[in-house]
């Protein structure tokens, strides 16, 4: 088994999806479960005839999953969100009833998203605790009252999308590193690279599916829709490296990288730059092996070596993304460029840890009349004058938009129009 490099203090924390695993192509058609709302799911059966049996759950309304194979109206899936079996076969259509539709381009998806979310029943009613319905009061005012909003997103922020965290409740895992007696930082570090490459890739892989296998959550479009409608616009500073407000469209600073972009191995020793992780990016794994993948790997399009993910890993001295200057330099003149501007600092699911996203919201507070609101299931402790939620990332949000709503600012549509202040 591989052995354990060195591990340094420092670098960035993410965490694992827990479900699909396989190593089936990424370009594969994506579903939404659109029916069977009122029958608690749609029926799955174990093959494709539908005389075949029954499986023992449902699988639920607004769970997506990933085309295996479509006959007919008949398809074989493999769940990627929600509820019920990880696989089987379901109709796509019953009659002149849509069961399931193609899961459609990120923006689209984000206004489908909000408007079924909008539409839902209250739920601040049955909350039941007093003090976080006072955090949520408190944070919605905040938000109407501000000129420009700054969102800050750790792992936290992506188990709504059907992610881990990589420490507390939600945390996922690598199947393998239980096995082989590793801990999650051990191995996420750019010294397996030049170790044992194919073990590397093995690791990273499973990230790079399980991240671009999940969409963007209703969470990030209410907070783009809220952003949209502020007079000094809104910026992202996040540490997870899903590449998940790109595909909502919001500026952004990935501190961390993204796994959406590779790089050399050699870093400056070769060049400083990045390119997009082809978008069919898949490997086999290695006879009878869940650790290693054959070849070939990504190379480098100058020298020819080995390439990873763009990403600042434990220990990382060979990151070089240009990207990163780049996104930086417009954080800092989205900072300096409001002025007198009263600021909203929504800052969401990010750990102690590893407390990038934490100092950089809590240094943005400090602004004059800006507010902190950290919203966090494990830690919602903050500084005099800021605004804790011990909620998830969606449950919190949806809240504070319930209540933007009853304060008549927010619309039932998506944002990009003018709101009111």
């Amino acid at each position: 088994s591989p052995r354990s490099p060195s591990v340094p203090a420092e670098s960035c924390r993410h965490g694992l999806h827990t479900r699909e695993t396989g190593a089936a192509a990424m370009s594969a058609q994506r579903w939404r479960v659109v029916g069977g709302g009122g029958r608690g799911g749609l029926l799955v059966r174990l093959g494709k005839e539908l005389a075949s049996a029954q499986a023992a759950s449902r699988l639920s309304t607004g769970a997506i999953v990933k085309e295996l194979e479509l006959d007919g109206d008949r398809l074989h899936y493999r769940r990627l969100t929600g509820e019920g079996p990880d696989d089987g076969w379901v109709s796509v259509k019953v009659s002149d009833r849509n069961l399931l539709l193609p899961w459609k381009d990120p923006a689209e998806n984000g206004a489908a998203l909000l408007a079924e979310l909008r539409a839902e029943q209250p739920r601040r009613s049955g909350l039941g605790d007093s003090r976080v319905e006072t955090a949520v009061w408190e944070a919605a005012r905040a938000i109407r009252e501000a000129d420009a909003i700054l969102v800050g997103t750790g792992a936290g922020m992506g188990v709504d999308s059907g992610l881990g965290t990589f420490r507390g409740r939600n945390a996922g895992i690598w199947p393998p590193l239980q096995r082989l007696g590793l801990e999650f930082p051990q191995v996420s570090t750019p010294s397996w690279f030049r170790e044992d490459p194919h073990f590397a890739w093995a690791f990273w892989w499973f990230r790079y599916e399980a991240y671009t296998a999940c969409e963007p959550h209703a969470g990030y479009w209410l907070l783009a829709d809220w952003g949209r409608r502020k007079r000094s616009g809104f910026f992202s500073f996040t540490s997870n490296i899903d590449g998940h407000w790109e595909l909502v469209g919001a500026p952004t600073y990935e501190c961390h990288g993204t796994l959406r972009f590779l790089q050399c191995l050699q870093g400056e020793a070769c060049h400083r730059g990045c390119w997009p992780a082809p978008p069919d990016l898949h490997f086999e794994l290695e006879d009878g092996r869940d650790d290693h993948v054959k070849d070939p790997l990504p190379r480098c399009p100058k020298c020819g070596g080995i390439a990873r993910p763009a990403v600042l890993m434990f220990g990382d001295w060979g990151y070089c993304s240009p990207r990163d200057e780049e996104q930086s330099q417009r954080y800092e003149d989205f900072l300096s460029g409001l002025g007198s501007s009263k600021l909203a600092v929504v800052e969401i699911g990010a750990g102690t840890a590893v407390a990038t996203v934490r100092m950089a919201c809590q240094r943005a507070s400090r602004r004059p009349g800006a507010t902190l609101i950290r919203i966090n299931l494990e830690d919602a402790g903050v500084p005099a004058g800021g605004v804790g939620i011990s909620l998830g990332a969606l449950d919190a949000l949806r809240l504070i938009d319930e209540e933007l709503r009853r304060a008549g600012w927010v619309e039932t549509a998506i944002g990009g129009g003018k709101g009111k202040h």
